[in-house]
């Protein structure tokens, strides 16, 4: 194997000391890796999904609307916001149905945790 010249060699040596030792000064007999693995952070399994009803034209509150996911249902209050608990991850389908309006399906993914959604509905045409 050739030999390296002086200066390379010098520098090699400076920058494994400075990675190499500070990295195996860390782990010692005493400070030995827990025997349980190291795992990342679980996703959540459930959603909360809050959020209003509205008027499509006029954006105005509309209460009395059923909101409807899955098993779980609300009625939105007469400031338009409805609330539903414990929704089970995944894409899920929102009813929304109220008297005088067209019913609203929409196909939303709920990523877990609390989450957001405006529901606009259009009124009936007779």
């Amino acid at each position: 194997m050739p030999s390296l010249p002086r200066r390379s060699t010098q520098r090699t040596v400076a920058i494994c000391a400075a990675v190499v030792l500070p990295l195996a000064s860390c782990v010692g007999e005493r400070d030995q890796l827990p025997d349980t693995p190291i795992t990342a952070p679980k996703a959540p399994l459930e959603t909360h999904l809050r959020g209003r009803v509205q008027d499509l034209v006029t954006a105005l509150p509309i209460g009395g609307a059923r909101v409807t996911v899955d098993a779980a249902s609300d009625t939105s209050h007469d400031d338009g916001s409805y609330n539903l608990q414990r929704l089970r991850v995944g894409a899920s389908e929102i009813v929304t149905v109220r008297a005088g309006y067209d019913t609203a399906r929409t196909l939303l993914p709920l990523l877990g945790g609390d989450q957001e959604f405006i529901v606009r509905l259009r009124k009936t045409v007779q």
